[in-house]
């Protein structure tokens, strides 16, 4: 049985030992509305896929760093945690974020609170999070999102994936990590060294993250007007063309993009909190950090 959860497979429903704990504890809105799946989730009337708690082994898989770097271990209990949704790689950031509170709310129940340091005083505050509230006031994605490029060019994009930010993430900790090195061995190895690895390093992290734009972006149209159709235009959705042309945009085309994608995948729940220090009353905004992580009590 131990081996059954470990890979992400859900429990046998003929086991009645385990039958009433395959039951969703929650349900959550997915703030997509379920867009941007290769297979729709399986969702409510409402729109909200069901959550189940997390169990003994799930919390332990979050306490392993290597696998909770790689994404492995999210994986593994999303799968297990939100079987309504077949391939949770491709989880929207925005369904992310709401589904983990989800699955808090499922396994420890309705409340959070958040220690912050006063920025004016540096007291420590304790805060109280309602998180079925946070989850209400979810920013609800459109169903698609268009960017005009230029005169000629539009796009539709999508938000970031799970996967997607869990590569992005990689590269940082692995930039980060060799930097360190660099500074701990800055004896024992020459300047040039330590720049040629730092550049193959960026060069590798600059090149994944174009991947990951070119597969954000769904649709480009190309206005290629003629006498005959002055309006006429052709619409490129095939992988391929589309990361070849991320590939010659201009350092600003490429930005423009880039951004939009960086915000539409920040949609969804509100990630601050406004706070007021208990001892010198200054206000300011605290951040609420959902990730797994952080945000799960390992004790």
């Amino acid at each position: 049985m131990l081996l059954l959860f470990i890979t992400g497979e859900p429990p046998m429903n003929d086991n009645p030992l385990v039958k009433s704990y395959t039951d969703p504890k929650t349900y959550v809105k997915l703030p997509s509305g379920g867009a941007y799946y290769s297979e729709k989730p399986e969702m409510s009337i409402d729109g909200e896929v069901g959550i189940l708690p997390m169990t003994a082994v799930d919390e332990m898989l979050f306490q392993s760093p290597d696998n909770l770097l790689n994404g492995e271990s999210l994986f593994k209990v999303l799968a297990r945690c939100v079987p309504g949704i077949k391939n949770t790689r491709e989880i929207p950031n925005p369904d992310l974020d709401a589904i983990l509170v989800g699955l808090r709310i499922a396994t420890y129940g309705n409340e959070m609170d958040v220690d912050a340091l006063c920025p004016k005083c540096e007291e420590k505050n304790t805060y109280n999070i309602n998180l079925p509230t946070l989850l209400a006031n979810a920013t609800e994605l459109e169903s698609e999102y268009k960017l005009e490029l230029n005169n000629d060019i539009n796009i539709k994009i999508r938000p970031f994936t799970v996967e997607s930010t869990i590569s992005i993430a990689l590269y940082a900790v692995e930039l980060s990590a060799m930097q360190r090195q660099i500074q701990m061995s800055s004896n024992e190895i020459d300047e040039e060294s330590a720049i040629a690895a730092i550049r193959t390093t960026m060069e590798k992290s600059s090149k994944r993250l174009v991947e990951l734009i070119s597969a954000s972006v769904l649709e480009v149209t190309i206005l290629q007007p003629t006498e005959e159709e002055p309006d006429a235009v052709i619409k490129v959705t095939d992988t391929a063309h589309i990361k070849e042309w991320v590939e010659v945009l201009t350092v600003g085309e490429y930005k423009k993009i880039r951004s939009k994608v960086e915000e539409v995948s920040a949609l969804g729940l509100a990630r601050t909190l406004s706070a007021s220090c208990t001892s010198c009353e200054h206000t300011w905004d605290v951040q609420i950090g959902v990730d797994p992580a952080s945000f799960f009590d390992m004790k």
